[in-house]
């Protein structure tokens, strides 16, 4: 009899606890061409998962969240909101530093490492009118304590009007630091056009 591998197993019960759409925009549209996408927050995935209430867990029980289940998609979607924000400061330095040096991604048809990736964020925020973004996050599913995948839409909206829609996923990993500061990076981004 073929068994799941665990972490598959842990995937597949996080996601049917966990996941939740919640919208992520910031606070005004960057222009009127990209106004349509401004949305507000609607909900946080960590306030929607719930258990029955007549349900007693027991120490095998996997439908009772972790501890982190509610603090760790509050921390990754902080994560994203600080990403958009800087984005749209075209604060350089405050956007490369959610990226960990050991990230792999898949940006367009391309597999490109962490300086190839940052080479082309570089090259985009150089313009002298950079793109505003705009992030939906429609899942955040924690994956242990110390990783958590997220996912969604995101909208390009450049000086001249015109908008480039792409999907992705994107990986946190947790560096836990001194004092209890933790430290969330983007380990693994794929994101395409749709």
């Amino acid at each position: 009899m073929l068994r799941a591998h665990p972490i598959i197993t842990a995937v597949a019960g996080a996601a049917s606890l966990f996941s939740a759409s919640t919208s992520i925009s910031a606070v005004a549209a960057p222009d009127a061409e990209c106004a349509q996408h401004a949305h507000s927050v609607t909900r946080d995935a960590a306030d929607t998962t719930t258990i029955p209430t007549d349900h007693t867990p027991t120490p095998t029980d996997h439908t009772q969240p972790p501890s982190h289940a509610k603090a760790l998609p509050r921390a990754i979607r902080q994560r994203i909101l600080d990403f958009q924000s800087a984005w749209n400061r075209a604060d350089l330095s405050a956007v490369v530093s959610q990226y960990d040096p050991s990230l792999s991604a898949i940006w367009q048809p391309e597999f490109v490492d962490y300086d190839g990736y940052l080479k082309s964020v570089r090259e985009m925020m150089a313009s002298p009118t950079p793109p505003k973004i705009t992030l939906e996050i429609h899942t955040i599913i924690p994956l242990g304590a110390d990783y958590a995948v997220a996912n969604g839409h995101a909208f390009t909206c450049y000086a001249d009007g015109h908008e480039i829609k792409e999907i992705f996923t994107i990986i946190y990993k947790r560096y836990r630091g001194a004092l209890h500061r933790d430290d969330w990076k983007l380990v693994y981004v794929h994101s395409g056009f749709y």
